[in-house]
């Protein structure tokens, strides 16, 4: 939202003042929301680190070729999810399906 000039300043003003009062710098929204995305896109990319290297204890060989499909999963709770599911599962066919299972309901419409 573009403010006129006189209320710009004016806000701009005010702003330093409760800075200065409250000895805090504001912080926009847009850089709130771009700092929550960024530690939520840095979750992801631990969780999918985690993954990948249980893959390759657990199922040896077989597991990495996983990761491809693991890397379409694009939020936290699917990825820990299917993070219990490979702690809990014996089968690499089964740990498959599940991850099919996941894919197929991520792309669904909601």
């Amino acid at each position: 939202m573009q403010l006129p000039a006189d209320l710009e300043i004016q806000f701009q003003k005010d702003i330093e003042h409760l800075e200065q009062e409250k000895q805090m710098p504001y912080i926009p929204s847009y850089e709130r929301r771009a700092h929550a995305q960024g530690l939520e896109e840095g979750s992801i990319q631990a969780l999918r680190g985690t993954i990948e290297q249980t893959l390759k204890r657990k199922f040896a060989n077989e597991g990495p070729s996983l990761m491809n499909d693991v890397r379409r999963l694009n939020d936290a709770p699917s990825l820990v999810e299917f993070m219990v599911s490979l702690a809990t599962t014996q089968s690499f066919e089964e740990l498959k399906n599940h991850l099919d299972s996941l894919l197929n309901r991520s792309h669904q419409p909601q």
